[in-house]
């Protein structure tokens, strides 16, 4: 295997199941996968209302994300039977777009290492969920305070809001993320928090802003033997409301 720079690693969410037919470790020569000696990670992302995932796989040496790994002594990896190909947009990743599965199946990595084993990992989708508060288009006083809930808890799931405010004449966009306790289904914004996205939102102009909330669940795990480090986590973006801000 060589060896690509890489500027980022975009962040996800899941659950990882890490199995190995082969823990047979190498000595290895260059930037080839030695079992034990190389991070992996996976990645399964899922916009609002899409029908497909992104899913992704990328590895690095040991301890280190400054380069990712090429493949280039036979390797490869599958996801549910399909072969992910290069891409070489960022740094060295494998890369589809598949179609969405249902709640509870899996998306499963299979890494095959010429020589040294086949080491899958089963990427579980958590379930489904509905905002239910505050009402879409709701006008909301900057003075006051916002209750966030949807049904369906997940206890297995981390749950999150992203707050996105749009920019009103000479404002900026103002956003932050809300991250609900584990198997909670509701999350609130205060009246200090709003005031902040407020100011931030409107600058001088002042008046009315628009915003987003959107709810995301996912599942995070860190990947055990063979690997020496990295995840394996999934995404998914389950509802969004438009709300105002209004002094």
């Amino acid at each position: 295997m060589c060896l690509r720079s890489s500027l980022c690693l975009a962040p996800f969410f899941a659950v990882g199941v890490l199995s190995c037919s082969s823990e047979t470790s190498s000595d290895g020569h260059g930037g080839t996968i030695i079992p034990g000696m190389a991070d992996a990670y996976y990645s399964v992302d899922v916009d609002l209302g899409a029908t497909e995932a992104d899913v992704q796989a990328m590895y690095f040496q040991e301890g280190s994300l400054a380069e990712s790994i090429e493949f280039s002594q036979g390797e490869s990896v599958h996801v549910n039977g399909t072969a992910l190909p290069e891409n070489d947009i960022v740094g060295v990743s494998y890369f589809a777009t598949m179609p969405l599965i249902s709640p509870g199946d899996s998306y499963t990595f299979l890494l095959n290492v010429p020589g040294k084993g086949s080491y899958s990992t089963a990427v579980v989708m958590p379930q489904t969920a509905k905002l239910t508060a505050p009402a879409n288009n709701r006008i909301v006083p900057v003075a006051g305070s916002v209750a966030i809930a949807w049904t369906n808890s997940d206890p297995r799931a981390g749950d999150e809001v992203d707050v996105d405010f749009m920019p009103n004449g000479d404002g900026t966009e103002a956003t932050l993320t809300l991250n609900a306790d584990a198997g909670a289904t509701t999350v609130g914004l205060s009246a200090t928090e709003l005031a902040s996205l407020y100011q931030k939102a409107s600058g001088s102009v002042g008046g009315m802003v628009l915003g987003t909330l959107t709810l995301k669940r996912g599942h995070t795990a860190t990947l055990s033997s063979p690997f020496a480090g990295g995840k394996a986590e999934i995404s998914w973006q389950l509802d969004q409301v438009t709300i105002a801000l209004m002094k």
